[in-house]
């Protein structure tokens, strides 16, 4: 019974990739501002998916999770919003998001 769990277990721990995380970089909007984002990749040859989080509740809380997604193969992007934490601009709710969602991809 040990062995059956033991093998069943290592799929959901396993981490195939290492993690190279590159903070603080900047993407520029249309307007000049220049928004900031941390980026999450698996080190590893190939394309992986990309999944992209626009926040203004502070990027860097959600590094554990990108970290364990990079670590599965997926890149991930998570930014702050326009005015929020190190972005640039003035935070305005939903005014500028639908452009800068669209300049960020």
């Amino acid at each position: 019974m040990r062995l059956l769990l033991a093998l069943f277990a290592i799929p959901l721990f396993a981490q195939p990739y290492r993690v190279l995380i590159q903070n603080n970089m900047g993407v520029d909007m249309r307007d000049g501002v220049t928004l900031r984002a941390d980026i999450y990749l698996p080190d590893g040859e190939g394309q992986f998916p990309v999944l992209l989080e626009r926040t203004p509740y502070n990027r860097a809380s959600g590094a554990s999770m990108a970290a364990q997604l990079a670590a599965h193969g997926y890149v991930v992007v998570i930014q702050d919003t326009r005015g929020r934490y190190a972005s640039e601009g003035e935070f305005y709710p939903f005014r500028y998001e639908s452009q800068d969602g669209y300049d960020t991809v």
